[in-house]
């Protein structure tokens, strides 16, 4: 379930207040394991050699 709209959307931008703050980095929590996946989709047979 998505979170409440805090904003406000008018007609015009100078009327309307955004609903976000600035952008923070994800942090991983303490502990966590270095994972890498790599998903590779669309591109054909001949580009799956090493």
């Amino acid at each position: 379930m998505s979170k409440p709209l805090r904003g406000v959307v008018n007609l015009d931008i100078r009327d309307s207040v955004p609903d976000w703050g600035p952008y923070e980095q994800p942090q991983a929590l303490p502990g966590s394991p270095n994972v890498l996946c790599i998903v590779l989709d669309d591109v054909g047979f001949g580009a799956m050699g090493c």
